[in-house]
């Protein structure tokens, strides 16, 4: 079989179980997702929903990807090969971690229902610091192995 040769046993199966496994447990979840942003309208703010879902798309298609692939060229001319993969994957764990720690870190939220003191109530910026430290700290010692690998002339990994 060549590279261009299409697989003799049908890849494409799992391909369509896949898509319909996911729009199985997927579509019931989105389903109940949108029934609960228009029945607890109040709360939720389905307009301002809106805004920040077409927004997040639009952020992330033209201001995100693109600095994430600006990012990821520069960063294959500034790093030795055998640290790369360490740091593009502090690089990406560290953006997840960002992001995840937006809202708590910006306190949104706390202006919906100010009267509640349990919404938010942590200061957030000394935890996301915390988890950010473990990952560079994971990273070093990736780092480090890697080091040793590279001076006993051992393949990276």
């Amino acid at each position: 079989m060549t590279v261009h040769e299409p697989p003799a046993s049908g890849g494409d199966d799992i391909s369509v179980r896949g898509l319909w496994t996911g729009l199985a447990i997927g579509g019931p979840l989105m389903v109940f997702a949108l029934w609960g942003l228009f029945a607890e309208s109040a709360a939720t703010d389905p307009p301002a929903f809106a805004r920040w879902f077409v927004g997040g798309v639009v952020v992330h298609d033209l201001v995100l990807a693109p600095l994430v692939c600006a990012a990821g060229i520069l960063l294959g001319r500034v790093v030795a090969p055998p640290w790369l993969a360490p740091v593009r994957t502090g690089l990406f764990a560290s953006a997840v971690v960002l992001a995840v720690g937006w809202a708590p870190l910006w306190g949104t939220g706390r202006d919906r229902v100010p009267d509640n003191p349990s919404v938010q109530p942590l200061d957030y910026g000394p935890a996301v610091a915390t988890v950010l430290a473990l990952v560079w700290l994971g990273v070093a010692a990736w780092a480090g192995v890697v080091a040793v690998r590279h001076r006993g002339g051992e393949h990276p990994a």
